[in-house]
């Protein structure tokens, strides 16, 4: 009975703490990505003010 709520509780902590950081991960890798796709220009606000 011990070893099987022991298990539940170790299951329950695993997924609160690793869906945060699998979120953030893909957020983190999304974000650089996109970061690296538009170029610096997105970074700056006024580079992009001036060529328009």
């Amino acid at each position: 009975m011990l070893a099987s709520d022991f298990l539940r509780t170790v299951r329950r902590n695993l997924i609160t703490v690793s869906a945060p950081i699998f979120v953030g991960y893909i957020i983190y890798c999304d974000y650089h990505a996109c970061k690296n796709y538009k170029g610096p220009k997105v970074e700056n606000g006024s580079t992009n003010n001036e060529t328009q």
